[in-house]
């Protein structure tokens, strides 16, 4: 999982499989991040995680067919 506070919006996690690179990546990598005012960027992995995009996302679509 991954998690965010905001002051702004209430305590929100979803699976960490929904990001591919971050999922994929070791924990030595998802630890080195670097936060801005908009969100957050592992600069190895060339991730970026907006944090209003985070907030409203709701995972990704699944083509039909898909489980």
């Amino acid at each position: 999982m991954i998690a965010s506070l905001s002051k702004r919006h209430p305590e929100r996690s979803q699976p960490l499989k929904w990001f591919p690179r971050l999922f994929n990546a070791s924990l030595a990598e998802r630890q080195k991040f670097e936060l801005s005012a908009f969100g957050i960027h592992w600069p190895k992995l060339d991730e970026d995680l907006g944090f209003e995009g985070f907030f409203t996302y709701q995972g990704p679509k699944l083509c039909l067919g898909q489980k």
